[in-house]
């Protein structure tokens, strides 16, 4: 199984930050790769920190995109609010 993940305008890889209980993993610039062996009853978790490099608000989208061999390709979507505003709602009690 292969994972690719380019990061979007606006997020920048924190060099360092990856990391991922089994297989290999690489970073080179702002894409993430890991590639290892899964079947149906096994999960891994994929980590790395991301730095907002925007200062207006507006919604970032990052797709990861999974070669699993037998099924496809697939892809798994995250959004984010960048920089959003604060909503701070009264406490009413009755």
């Amino acid at each position: 199984m292969h994972l690719t993940d380019t990061l979007p305008s606006g997020l920048s890889y924190v060099p360092g930050s990856l990391s991922a209980a089994t297989g290999v993993f690489t970073a080179s610039g702002n894409v993430i790769r890991w590639r290892g062996a899964m079947n149906d009853r096994t999960t891994v978790d994929i980590t790395f920190r991301a730095l907002v490099g925007v200062t207006a608000v507006r919604p970032i989208t990052n797709v990861a995109w999974i070669d699993t061999g037998e099924q496809g390709v697939i892809s798994r979507t995250a959004l984010i609010i960048a920089n959003g505003l604060p909503v701070y709602l009264p406490l009413v009690l009755r």
